[in-house]
């Protein structure tokens, strides 16, 4: 507060006037009623709206900026009503005035989603939308998505310090109130409707969500750049030899492997070491909370190339339960197939033996073999009882011949006589 107060007395140092009214924004009533008063009073007219309203949690401290498997209509509401209805009230209000400006406080999450704030992000989404509309009707607004804003508002709350820490390892980095200041003067000219201000780590954010890179935003803002061969392949995957080895095994040593490799990726997100991880302790009690769901979802995702819905890490499963539902995805590795024969070198005796073991292919084949073998004369060491014409004939109808003709055929080849 008392830094506030500072500053406002630095702006009335400068000849500057300021007025502090306690408004609901929402409230079409009472914002009628302090405009009406604000020009019943002679005070000059307004020229410019920072709409920065917005909500995080309740009047106990709980969060309202959910993942949406979360989300209950008071969550959505409470966050919606700033952001929607306030904007919107906004632009009714003054869309006949002649503003220099209006800007709307969005969030980066609308830009690129994000699956823990989802009323959040849609709330911004909204803002964005309206600010294209605004622009569209001759308006000079823009909406500004924000990265992570420290030392004021959501930021400089306990959850937002611990949020703003969890991100800034992910790539997600902070920007100041300064930042936020020297970026209001440079866009607030700007003939544009919607900018991100962000500061981001790309290859940190890639290996958190390598989802992103998809997004065709990302894949703009990241076309020309390079990355280097180490960096790409740590980038693509975090524990490449476990997850191969788990797509590689067959039978009862899926599981165990799947378990280890589970709780590998478990204690990486939770940054425990992995003899802390109980195989059969629900992920919610081990100290997973939202964020660290994304992660673990993403690093899987990546990894074993399956798809698992955020909900399956909120509900709580056991590793051991994650194991055997990921593993339901995971198809079984086929083990190596056995050599063809050799039908070339096979002798007749052995054939013989063999024959019932061949598939239909083989015989064909065969079949196909020792008959043009006997119009070449290259036939050493069977002799067959059928002309040279009839072997022709054969041959152009073998595909007709039912599988018991083959067979007996083929015997008959094989066992001719001298």
């Amino acid at each position: 507060m008392a830094d506030l107060i500072r500053g406002l007395r630095e702006l009335e140092s400068e000849g500057v006037t300021v007025r502090c009214v306690q408004l609901d924004v929402t409230n079409e009533e009472q914002m009628r009623a302090f405009l009406a008063e604000h020009m019943r009073q002679g005070h000059p007219p307004i020229k410019g709206i920072m709409h920065a309203a917005s909500v995080w949690q309740d009047e106990r401290g709980q969060a309202l900026v959910k993942p949406l498997i979360n989300l209950d209509s008071d969550a959505l509401s409470a966050v919606f009503r700033p952001k929607i209805i306030g904007s919107w009230l906004l632009h009714t209000l003054f869309q006949e005035s002649r503003l220099d400006f209006f800007v709307a406080f969005s969030s980066g999450a609308s830009l690129f989603g994000s699956a823990a704030q989802g009323n959040y992000a849609a709330a911004g989404a909204f803002m964005d939308s309206l600010a294209h509309y605004q622009r569209a009707q001759g308006q000079p607004a823009i909406s500004i998505d924000w990265g992570a804003v420290s030392e004021i508002g959501f930021g400089a709350t306990a959850d937002g310090l611990r949020v703003h820490e969890y991100w800034e390892d992910h790539g997600i980095q902070r920007i100041t109130p300064r930042d936020v200041l020297a970026a209001l003067d440079l866009l607030i000219p700007q003939q544009v409707a919607q900018i991100g201000v962000l500061k981001l780590d790309w290859q940190k954010l890639r290996d958190f969500y390598p989802q992103i890179v998809s997004l065709p935003l990302v894949s703009y803002l990241l076309e020309g750049t390079t990355t280097s061969e180490s960096e790409a392949q740590n980038s693509q995957s975090f524990f490449s030899e476990s997850a191969t080895t788990i797509t590689h095994a067959v039978g009862s040593e899926r599981l165990p492997l799947m378990e280890q490799y589970l709780s590998q990726q478990v204690a990486g997100v939770l940054r425990v070491p992995v003899e802390r991880i109980d195989l059969d302790q629900p992920l919610t009690t081990l100290g997973l909370d939202s964020l660290m769901a994304i992660e673990l979802k993403n690093r899987i995702e990546q990894e074993l190339q399956v798809r698992i819905p955020i909900v399956t890490f909120l509900q709580g499963p056991s590793i051991r339960q994650l194991a055997t539902q990921l593993l339901e995805q995971l198809p079984e590795a086929t083990p190596d197939p056995a050599p063809e024969p050799d039908l070339s070198q096979m002798g007749a005796e052995q054939l013989l033996t063999q024959l019932d073991q061949l598939s239909d292919q083989d015989v064909d084949a065969l079949l196909q073999q020792m008959l043009t073998e006997q119009q070449q004369g290259q036939t050493s060491d069977t002799k067959s009882m059928i002309s040279a014409e009839e072997a022709q004939q054969l041959l152009s109808q073998l595909d007709q011949l039912p599988e018991e003709d083959i067979d007996s055929l083929l015997k008959q080849i094989v066992q001719g006589e001298e």
